[in-house]
């Protein structure tokens, strides 16, 4: 009869070895797992329990528990000897089986678990319970419970830890910034956008948004300009999203601003960062589609509505930039219109933008439209205007975000509800988002 209970016992022990196996693996057992399984019973379980009976018949040699006789002695009185050892073995190999189970599946649940410090958190807590049931169970049954404590401890721990799970981040969602964008809320979309980011600043969707906002709804392609190249930078970004970003701020140029150039250098990007890939093919088969003016454009668009842009062109479009031999003979004769006429605004304009944009000084630059800004009886539209594209060259050519931020603050300042001031506005958004991007990136490194 004790035998009898001690064979539902050890299959009691199986069942519960099964059940916590299979909740590890989330209630689907794989072909592989199935394997591991069954060969862990039978080098864990099965070949011991054979092992013991052999050795025990007298077969092979004397048997190893005292006091049992041999099989030739008559099988009869074998069987009287071997009963109570053959129980005892049977509760020793089940219950050592599956107390070592449970160590090896509360292993392999810490080695699942990222969050190491939760893990060992929940089994330390459970532990003030699991350890003096141990010592208790040892100290009453002896030696022979270590496997039966080893059981209900590792079992208690299991069952607390497999419930664990990793805090991973909702992902963004852009519902409400969707919607503030239907009821024409723009402002507020971008900052509802800009709050899912601050979560998740790797997020394809979140940045091409932004910079569709700045493009389509604000007409500022400078920004989208630079928010697609932000995009592309960051190591997240696979070479499939880098071509469709390029390939929709093409699109901008094209339906926003009415300007091919841009758009065949935007798509000439695709092709220098990924020469002879599939994606450099099809970049290229629209370049070789492409009109190749502005006035080609217009002209094949004859009939459409054009698109009026809101913002000065200036700051409507990234830098054009020239030939530097052409840049140059352009920037001698601002030099001696300026030579002429010191106070000719138009020439020293221009001059600046040359030196920034194409001939790469951005510092003289910067000091010609301060001269500028010094100049009394200016336009308070030119001066923002001024403010707005030396912040842009700060940030831009000197790499300099701290400069640049205080600049477009000022123009916030000094030029409120202008389109100028909006414009700097979501510089700084962007200024703001990008530092606590870096910040993080650096803390993870």
């Amino acid at each position: 009869m004790a035998l009898f209970f001690i064979i539902i016992a050890a299959a009691g022990f199986v069942l519960t070895a099964f059940h916590y196996w299979k909740r590890f693996c989330d209630d689907e057992f794989s072909v592989e797992e199935w394997r591991l399984f069954l060969r862990w019973i039978a080098t864990g379980l099965a070949f011991p329990f054979v092992c013991w009976f052999l050795f025990n018949t007298g077969l092979i040699g004397a048997p190893v528990w005292p006091n049992v006789a041999s099989v030739s002695a008559g099988a009869s009185a074998w069987w009287k000897s071997f009963y109570t050892p053959l129980t005892y073995g049977w509760f020793l190999i089940s219950s050592y089986w599956v107390g070592v189970t449970f160590v090896w599946l509360l292993w392999r649940v810490g080695e699942r678990i990222e969050e190491r410090g939760k893990f060992f958190g929940v089994c330390a807590a459970w532990s003030m319970l699991a350890a003096p049931m141990a010592g208790i169970i040892i100290l009453v049954g002896g030696w022979g419970a270590v496997g039966m404590a080893m059981m209900l401890s590792a079992l208690l721990l299991v069952h607390t830890t497999l419930d664990v799970r990793d805090d991973k981040p909702l992902p963004p969602s852009y519902a409400r910034a969707q919607a503030k964008i239907s009821f024409g809320k723009y402002e507020e979309a971008e900052m509802e956008v800009i709050r899912e980011l601050e979560q998740c600043e790797e997020d394809f969707e979140g940045w091409m948004m932004l910079a569709e906002l700045y493009a389509i709804h604000f007409n500022d392609l400078a920004a989208a300009d630079q928010t697609i190249r932000d995009l592309c930078e960051q190591s997240a970004t696979t070479p499939v999203q880098v071509s469709i970003a390029l390939h929709r701020l093409a699109d901008w140029h094209l339906k926003v601003a009415h300007d091919p150039v841009p758009a065949r250098q935007t798509l000439e990007r695709i092709c220098a960062r990924m020469p002879g890939t599939h994606l450099d093919k099809m970049a290229r088969q629209r370049i070789n589609r492409l009109p190749a003016s502005r006035a080609e454009l217009l002209q094949e668009e004859q009939g459409k509505p054009l698109h009026v842009p809101q913002v000065p062109e200036e700051m409507n479009a990234p830098p054009a930039t020239l030939p530097r031999e052409e840049a140059a003979v352009a920037a001698n004769q601002c030099v001696v219109a300026l030579q002429r006429n010191p106070d000719d605004v138009a020439a020293r304009e221009k001059f600046a933008r040359l030196l920034a944009e194409s001939l790469g000084d951005a510092k003289t630059a910067i000091e010609q439209l301060e001269l500028l800004l010094a100049m009394p009886k200016q336009p308070k539209s030119k001066r923002a205007e001024w403010l707005v594209a030396i912040a842009g060259w700060h940030a831009r050519y000197r790499d300099d975000l701290e400069t640049a931020k205080l600049v477009y603050e000022e123009v916030v300042r000094d030029f409120p509800n202008t389109v100028q001031a909006f414009s700097a506005q979501r510089r700084i958004n962007l200024i703001n988002l990008q530092a606590r991007f870096s910040r993080r990136a650096h803390a993870v490194i």
